[in-house]
């Protein structure tokens, strides 16, 4: 009986890792990029939960109740990239007080290629879910990818920003462009 092995030769085998070699060159960048656009877009939809958490717990508990970056001193801060929560704030006073508590927390941005700006210190519901003067637009920027922005109404409601002028940036409700560094 003849017994007949087949293999790949050294020269097929070469061939075949450089493919392999081409296609990951290929291919990795632009895994890289969709891996970052599904982080990005897991980001936003966790902020816009959190935000329309803020409304429900104001409405359902029947008091006024806070989103905003909580400083060392344990009042409403400017840095929207820190870590963000949500508390109620029987006051109104952005600020958390002893007999007030901390409901949610969101994780500061962990890197410098992402930045979250609000043009206020605090996103605050009353009993009624009204956002009232708190209102505005939470913008989320990410380098080399799509920016988004959450425009909050006065009467409460949450919805994305649109891109009216064509330039692939989404404007905040009062038609500016978002303010992303890399823009």
């Amino acid at each position: 009986m003849k017994s007949s092995v087949k293999a790949l030769t050294l020269v097929e085998t070469l061939i075949v890792l450089a493919l392999i070699a081409i296609i990951t060159q290929v291919g990795l960048p632009s895994l890289a990029k969709f891996s970052s656009k599904i982080e990005s877009r897991q980001h936003i939809v966790q902020l816009k939960q959190a935000i329309s958490y803020t409304r429900i717990r104001a409405i359902t508990h029947e008091s006024r109740t806070s989103f905003c970056p909580l400083g060392d001193n344990a009042s409403c801060g400017k840095d929207w990239n820190e870590e963000l929560s949500i508390f109620t704030d029987l006051n109104n006073n952005r600020r958390l007080d002893i007999n007030e508590e901390i409901l949610r927390t969101i994780p500061a941005v962990s890197t410098e290629d992402i930045q979250r700006s609000f043009n206020n210190r605090v996103i605050s519901f009353n009993s009624r879910g009204f956002a009232g003067f708190s209102s505005g637009s939470l913008s989320y920027c990410r380098t080399d990818i799509d920016s988004e922005v959450l425009i909050i109404s006065r009467i409460g409601r949450v919805r994305r920003g649109t891109d009216k002028n064509g330039d692939g940036i989404p404007e905040t409700a009062g038609g500016k462009t978002i303010p992303c560094p890399s823009n």
